[in-house]
């Protein structure tokens, strides 16, 4: 699916209904739209299988240039379920955009190969702080465990990639670069051996 230019979309980009109808989709590319606030916001899904979790086949995400973006995932679901197909995330040019996943969410990319987040200038963390989140839970999740490339580019308000200490595998990681990020003071070990 592409959205190109339709500033008279509703500010949520794909609501639970939506989602439900969209079991299918593989591939979203959506650009130069000024309303779109959330592109998904899975509040009122009953979580009772497989056949309610959240796009299970989409693989590929781009937006870009959606100046009122706040939230790529809106996480008011508990239990959420779903996007574990997910292999790529591209977001540029999304200026009110504060974090990328909140904890909840980002522990389901389980397939997640490439983030790239450009041109994002309320950007402050890749992950967000989940305070309601189990300490214990967090230590022993591995992150992106399939991450293969991470770029990130003109972001001057990142200072983290995540608040808290997650682990990351850097086995599959290939490459890492990081340009005109001045406040990031420190990437997780495991994507320091790669960076450019």
């Amino acid at each position: 699916m592409e959205v190109h230019r339709c500033d008279g979309l509703s500010d949520i980009l794909f609501s639970s209904n939506s989602i439900k109808g969209m079991q299918n989709l593989e591939l979203l590319d959506v650009q130069w739209c000024r309303s779109i606030g959330v592109a998904f916001d899975p509040k009122g899904l009953v979580w009772k299988g497989i056949s309610d979790m959240a796009l299970p086949s989409l693989k590929k995400v781009k937006l870009s240039c959606l100046p009122k973006l706040t939230h790529v995932w809106k996480d008011n679901s508990p239990g959420i379920q779903g996007f574990q197909n997910l292999r790529s995330l591209i977001v540029n040019g999304c200026g009110s955009l504060i974090n990328l996943f909140s904890y909840s969410l980002a522990k389901l990319l389980v397939k997640l190969q490439v983030i790239e987040v450009t041109e994002c200038g309320g950007m402050e963390a890749i992950i967000a702080n989940e305070p309601n989140a189990d300490d214990e839970v967090i230590m022993k999740i591995i992150m992106f465990p399939q991450l293969k490339k991470l770029k990130f580019r003109n972001l001057p308000n990142l200072e983290s990639f995540c608040s808290r200490t997650y682990k990351f595998e850097e086995s599959l990681l290939k490459t890492a670069e990081v340009n005109n990020c001045p406040k990031l003071k420190t990437l997780p070990p495991a994507f320091q051996c790669k960076l450019e």
